[in-house]
């Protein structure tokens, strides 16, 4: 991920954005790790089940999760998001453990029960050597029986019934703006490269009153559900099983834009 970006630069911004424009995902997210806890038998108040949340952001799900009385630490690159993590959590009276680092970071030896990474936190490896690492460090982390998750988007999904995204109507620091998002696809090095742009609305009728507020580029790995099979064997990771969606059950078919994958530490 490059560091001069929206999460270095304008931290602040980062929920007022997502909050317009992802406001159902966000909510459908937290939505299902709070069902997947259950479903593995995760219970709060339990010192003994040590939750991480990796790229944990602003604390969109580490702070509910915290509130519930799970065990959960979070893990976070840029001390931006991490101050802002804080500071919501401090306004709800909350207190929250996050350590910057990332997934080629992640130190520790047979600490968590569960570690996940949603909303493509993952993504941002682009390299074999990345994600190599990656899992490795994963698995030393986890304790005998921890469970990794990961949520990536299903890039070759999207392909199929691509469309052009249409321009958002948000508001930035009480200004009418437009979010803006185009999209670029590398099939030879296997990335989708995505191209956001917010643009003070201005005049209407004349675009050279309208002005570029803000404007961030990432690089993103096209990775599959075959891929990160092999990443987590080569590691020593057992495949689980996966879902389609946020909403998705172990009985549903398996043909959705997202790719959530589950592996498990040998007991």
């Amino acid at each position: 991920m490059k560091e001069d970006s929206l999460y270095t630069k304008f931290p602040e911004w980062y929920d007022c954005l997502y909050g317009q424009v992802d406001i159902q995902e966000t909510s459908s997210s937290l939505e299902f790790i709070q069902w997947f806890l259950k479903y593995k038998d995760l219970e709060p108040k339990n010192p003994g089940q040590i939750i991480l949340d990796m790229g944990s952001g602003t604390g969109r799900t580490l702070i509910p999760l915290t509130q519930q009385g799970y065990a959960v630490e979070g893990m976070e690159p840029f001390e931006g998001m991490i101050k802002i993590a804080h500071k919501k959590a401090k306004q709800v009276n909350t207190r929250i453990t996050v350590t910057q680092g990332s997934y080629q970071s992640l130190s520790g030896s047979d600490k968590y029960q569960l570690i996940f990474g949603i909303n493509g936190s993952m993504a941002y490896l682009l390299s074999s050597d990345e994600f190599s690492l990656a899992f490795r460090n994963i698995f030393r982390a986890l304790r005998p029986g921890g469970i990794f998750l990961v949520d990536l988007m299903n890039f070759y999904g999207l392909i199929k019934s691509y469309k052009p995204p249409e321009p958002q109507n948000i508001e930035i620091d009480g200004k009418k703006a437009l979010y803006v998002l185009s999209f670029k696809i590398d099939l030879n090095r296997t990335t989708w490269t995505h191209h956001a742009r917010i643009i003070l609305s201005g005049d209407e009728k004349d675009d050279k009153k309208k002005t570029l507020l803000y404007e961030d580029i990432h690089e993103l790995s096209m990775i599959n559900l075959r891929e990160l099979q092999f990443y987590a064997k080569l590691a020593g990771l057992n495949f689980i099983e996966n879902f389609q969606s946020y909403e998705d059950r172990p009985y549903d078919r398996k043909s959705g834009i997202r790719i959530i994958a589950v592996f498990q530490k040998p007991i």
